[in-house]
């Protein structure tokens, strides 16, 4: 793994504070709706991630466009179920340390 990989914990905590919607848009493609104060962890996320996400600014939220490629069948359907879970995981953590 690469010094500036996102970890799983790290997609956690934005999940976790700012996620308020996730949408599937087709079968390789998933919008994740944000609250405005996620726009910089999400671009620095984006940023390190390099491809297959996009972030867009609308109507005060914050958009996140993840595309999988068709090889990664079920990625999608994973990143939606750690969203679901997301703040479960960050409020165990917090417990633990």
């Amino acid at each position: 793994m690469s010094a500036d990989a996102v970890t799983p914990a790290e997609l956690d905590i934005v999940l976790a504070r700012w996620l308020r919607d996730t949408e599937r848009l087709a079968a390789n493609r998933l919008l994740l709706t944000f609250a405005p104060e996620a726009a910089p962890a999400l671009c620095e996320l984006a940023a390190r991630m390099r491809d297959g996400m996009t972030v867009h600014l609308e109507d005060g939220q914050v958009l996140l466009e993840v595309t999988a490629p068709d090889l990664c069948d079920g990625l999608l359907e994973q990143l939606v179920v750690r969203a679901e879970t997301a703040d479960l995981r960050t409020l165990q953590r917090h417990r633990a340390a």
